[in-house]
């Protein structure tokens, strides 16, 4: 017993994506030069973020309209607190796909001058080949696998592949079988140093593709990599980490860390969003803004409750 995956777009794409969950999605769909025509599907799009779990436990996973209620809020109390800034400068950092990123800078053009800069530490996929060997490995930045698309079977490289399918398994751990050339081809490239040869890495943007549409057409609209821990140059009116600082992402001692470079971040008087989605059902975000000061970060509102870890915040944002 086996079972295919879907490899091209066409007739099996279409189909397959009228019945989810029965065939999975390789990744080497998001490459490509023509990709931003292809990925417009929302449908194919939100499968193929599905499969991209980074670092073994980070979803990718967003959608539209996620934050649109916050979005609003968000606006208002910029036009409040910062009314004279000429044009607001805003960092979302943890963006995923971008596209909440991209709906939150449309919101503050409706009302205001901006420009927009989503950022994330995932923000590109690598797909290692051989040549002449028909497997292709993703894998996000550091190195590690994310799925194998062999021929026309793909499979996850964190999951096994069920025991009521012996050709899948079979076949998947031959392509595991594989991993440590593609480590060493991964650190090659690291290192900077030439490829083993017949190897290759292309680096394939995670972003949305409404978002490089954008990026392309505007020059106020933004996407690059950041890790959250860092203090980002220039600095910001206001920056969004929404669905970033959980606790099965980072450590207590590592969400100070990554408070005190947000804090970092903002010019004087900014402000900064941190919560979660609690409920994606009915996009019920959990959220507390706070305001840069001479003495630190400091509360200034809180949503449905305010953030989960907004004492930890207030602490780690203190100045010394």
């Amino acid at each position: 017993m086996w079972k295919r995956g879907v490899v091209i777009p066409g007739a099996r794409m279409q189909r397959a994506l009228e019945h989810p969950g029965t065939r999975r999605f390789s990744l080497t769909l998001l490459a490509g030069s023509d990709a931003a025509m292809r990925v417009q599907d929302e449908i194919l799009l939100a499968r193929l973020y599905n499969e991209l779990v980074v670092a073994g436990r980070i979803h990718k996973t967003t959608r539209r309209n996620r934050f649109k209620g916050l979005d609003r809020i968000i606006v208002e109390v910029l036009g409040r607190e910062l009314p004279d800034v000429p044009e607001i400068a805003l960092h979302d950092v943890g963006a995923s796909s971008g596209v909440t990123t991209l709906e939150l800078w449309k919101t503050l053009l409706s009302v205001r001058p901006g420009r927009a800069h989503a950022s994330d530490y995932y923000a590109n996929m690598l797909l290692v080949r051989c040549e002449g060997h028909p497997l292709v490995v993703a894998c996000d930045e550091e190195g590690a696998p994310l799925q194998f698309t062999l021929g026309e079977f793909v499979f996850s490289a964190g999951q096994r592949e069920s025991l009521f399918r012996p050709c899948n398994r079979w076949l998947q751990a031959r392509a595991r079988a594989r991993l440590p050339d593609v480590a060493r081809v991964i650190a090659a490239r690291k290192e900077g140093r030439t490829l083993p040869s017949g190897w290759s890495v292309e680096v394939v943007a995670l972003w949305h593709p409404a978002c490089r549409l954008a990026a392309a057409a505007d020059a106020r609209f933004t996407l690059g990599r950041h890790d959250v821990c860092a203090v980002m140059s220039p600095r910001w009116h206001f920056v969004r980490a929404m669905n970033v600082l959980n606790p099965g992402y980072f450590s207590p001692e590592r969400q100070r860390e990554a408070v005190r470079a947000l804090a970092g971040s903002l010019l004087p008087g900014g402000l900064l969003l941190i919560g979660r989605t609690r409920e994606e059902a009915d996009s019920s975000n959990v959220a507390t803004l706070f305001r840069a000061s001479s003495a630190g970060l400091e509360a200034i509102l809180d949503l449905r409750g305010g953030a989960e870890n907004k004492e930890l915040v207030l602490e780690a944002g203190k100045r010394s």
